[in-house]
């Protein structure tokens, strides 16, 4: 399963008394464990999702198997009755899915109208447990339409789990964003269109006087 999964029903067990007035029936109140024994920072792991997982009324129980952050393949095993009985079987933790967007470059660029912004857009693809995910589809749209094209973008995420696009700005003055998703993981780019100043105007206020720490009368306006 992928990391952080919780697989539903993964381990059933049944309890069953093979001697006695109760042979032949099932056996309540046993408790199941699943663990590698590997530490979780380091090597898969894995546990049942509920603390207390007892067998039922009819000795039948089911461990809902929680798997840990660490990708690898061990073995797992699987503990009736506080260790009584024991087994093992092949436990494999993959990368989850996309949970993790992570901004690289190309963030808080600024440009004039209509330019293509030096640095590229570029992100990583992660599942949010520090694993880099490759084959990723991914979608990158203005927040705004209109305000900012993106070419030369990649659609899925590299061997690295990366991904990058040019982004050329739109003609409107001031801030404009560009949100690039990937499952429901999302990371956003804000960007800048200045607009250069070529002129000024006086309109009022020139060639007034006034007292020492006073304000004038009218104030200064100028048009741009």
């Amino acid at each position: 399963g992928k990391a952080g999964q919780t697989l539903a029903g993964a381990v059933e067990i049944q309890v069953t008394a093979i001697s006695g007035t109760q042979s032949g029936q099932g056996i309540p109140g046993i408790g199941v464990a699943v663990t590698t024994g590997l530490d979780p920072l380091t090597g898969p792991t894995a546990s049942c999702a509920s603390p207390s997982s007892l067998t039922g009324s009819n000795g039948h129980g089911i461990c809902d198997v929680l798997l840990g952050s660490v990708q690898g393949t061990a073995p797992l095993k699987v503990r009736i009755g506080g260790g009584q009985r024991e087994f093992s079987v092949l436990l494999t933790v993959t990368p989850g899915p996309p949970g993790e967007v992570t901004i690289l470059a190309g963030d808080q660029q600024s440009g004039g109208p209509g330019a293509t912004l030096p640095v590229s857009l570029q992100a990583e693809i992660g599942d949010g447990f520090g694993h880099t995910l490759a084959g990723v589809p991914v979608t990158w749209t203005p927040v705004v339409a209109g305000t900012v094209t993106i070419t030369n973008a990649n659609t899925v995420s590299d061997s690295n789990g990366k991904v990058s696009a040019t982004a050329k700005l739109g003609t409107a003055p001031g801030q404009v964003q560009v949100r690039l998703q990937a499952g429901s993981a999302q990371a956003v780019f804000t960007l800048f269109v200045n607009v250069p100043v070529s002129s000024l105007t006086k309109v009022s206020g020139d060639n007034q006087t006034a007292l020492v720490s006073t304000a004038f009368p009218q104030p200064l306006v100028v048009q741009v």
